[in-house]
């Protein structure tokens, strides 16, 4: 896909329009990439799920980067506690 395309299809203002936006994404890839499709269709509103939530707080919503962050810290920080005597 696009960058371009999903771009467009995740910065709706509304579910309402990131639903249309969704519906036309579908259509346009589902011969050339259906296996993303069919999976995009499997996740349904789950993907939408931030919408319910403050506009302030959807970014955090989406990204999982500040959690994997504080993983990744955590192992290693773990990992250098085993290596000392």
């Amino acid at each position: 896909m696009s960058r371009r395309t999903t771009a467009r299809s995740s910065t709706p203002k509304t579910s309402g329009r990131a639903r249309r936006a969704s519906l036309r994404l579908t259509t346009k890839w589902k011969k050339r990439c259906p296996a993303v499709v069919e999976s995009l269709d499997e996740a349904g509103d789950e993907l939408l799920t931030f919408y319910r939530f403050p506009e302030s707080q959807w970014k955090g919503l989406r990204t999982t980067n500040i959690v994997e962050r504080v993983i990744e810290e955590f192992r290693r920080r773990v990992k250098a506690q085993a290596v000392l005597p």
